[in-house]
């Protein structure tokens, strides 16, 4: 199993678990998750960084952690160094992820059918002619268009990734240590203009070291580090597009070849597809996701944590017997905010020749501009210390 997060395997491994905090299986409740005995989101944690799960369902194992634990308990720990054992481990893969099924459409053709007979059923005539279903079903692909966008004209197979994660720990009877190093990527299943190349890399590094300071006094301090970055188009949400834009509606690209070439729109233009194509679009679709993702800009989406808790033990049994002291200071910082490049582009409506498949004017919708300005927007940051 390739999965490396530790929210995906608990959410499938653990009875109940719904929806990675409600331990119960119903209802919206959500359990306290606690990693290393403080309060913390389990999507800051890889699997390859924990030693132990436990989950406290009932409420007699719950209740020692007071009030925030009504709805149970998810606790974690991660891994720490042992003495006089040194190890160093490094894994890394590439792989694959296809999905399961994509969504079959209606072609054109198809949906003006069943149109025409749902019309038809209401007591309406029929809003396509014979001619329009034979042109949409074999006619000039950019005149009469039968849009798949989930075909693999716009989409890839399978999207690759990969993984590297080191491990370092050891130390002696006065001092341990661990790290876990780690590099994830994944790519995109988008296989056109910008967001062909579109990804997410995660960065983590956790540090936990142990100290004995003497007899009756240890110490431990744990530092977490996690820089997240995802790259892709500005403001175009392809697969919402995809699920609702009807095939017929028009062509998203307009073949450049088959514009009469003295067309104003054609001379003046700043901005198309590799010099093949002009971007389409209607007067109700000035803009639209496939021209958004060649030509709207792009998108970083930055993610910061980090974790620091510094715990201390006082053993007093020289005191009184059996009594012990603890302490802990932490502080937490999350962050996370788009940093985006975005630009404006014009689409094209074609009007076609009445006796050729060429186009003998364009009208135009919007205009085209790169001002190269680089927008910080949809900030968001929490801090925590305890």
């Amino acid at each position: 199993d390739a999965t490396q997060s530790l929210a995906d395997v608990i959410s499938l491994q653990i009875p109940g678990l719904y929806d990675n905090a409600n331990i119960r299986g119903y209802g919206d409740k959500t359990a306290l998750t606690l990693v290393d005995g403080l309060p913390r989101d389990l999507s800051s944690i890889k699997m390859s960084e924990v030693a132990q799960i436990t989950v406290l369902k009932d409420m007699n194992s719950a209740i020692l952690y007071g009030s925030p634990a009504a709805n149970g308990v998810i606790l974690v720990t991660t891994k720490r160094g042992q003495p006089h054992k040194k190890e160093v481990d490094v894994t890394g893969y590439y792989g694959v992820s296809k999905p399961k099924a994509l969504p079959d459409y209606l072609s054109s053709s198809q949906f003006m059918n069943l149109y025409n007979e749902a019309r038809v059923n209401d007591g309406l005539a029929p809003l396509y002619t014979p001619t329009d279903l034979t042109n949409y079903t074999s006619g000039n692909p950019y005149r009469y268009p039968s849009v798949d966008y989930y075909s693999s004209q716009y989409l890839k197979s399978v999207k690759p990734f990969f993984s590297a994660i080191s491990e370092l720990s050891g130390g002696n009877d006065n001092a341990q240590y661990y790290a876990n190093l780690g590099w994830d990527q994944t790519g995109n299943l988008i296989n056109f203009g910008s967001a062909k190349d579109g990804h997410r890399n995660r960065f983590n590094a956790r540090g936990n070291v142990d100290l004995k300071i003497n007899d009756w006094v240890k110490s431990s301090l744990d530092v977490v580090g996690i820089f997240d970055n995802t790259l892709g188009p500005t403001g175009a949400d392809y697969w919402q597009s995809a699920a609702t834009l009807r095939p017929n509606l028009f062509a998203p690209l307009l073949p450049i070849d088959l514009i009469y070439a003295k067309d104003p729109s054609l001379v003046g233009h700043k901005n198309d597809v590799d010099g093949l194509y002009m971007l389409g679009g209607t007067s109700s679709y000035q803009t639209n996701s496939i021209a958004s993702i060649y030509s709207g800009g792009t998108n970083t989406n930055v993610k910061r944590t980090f974790q620091m808790n510094n715990r201390i033990d006082f053993d007093l049994g020289k005191l009184v017997q059996g009594l012990s002291l603890h302490t802990n200071v932490s502080f937490d910082f999350y962050s996370t905010f788009d940093q985006s490049t975005t630009n404006t582009y014009a689409t094209y409506l074609p009007t076609w020749s009445a006796t050729a498949d060429s186009i003998t004017k364009l009208t135009k919708y919007g205009s085209d501009t790169r001002p190269g300005t680089q927008a910080v927007q949809n900030g968001y940051y929490e801090r925590r210390s305890g």
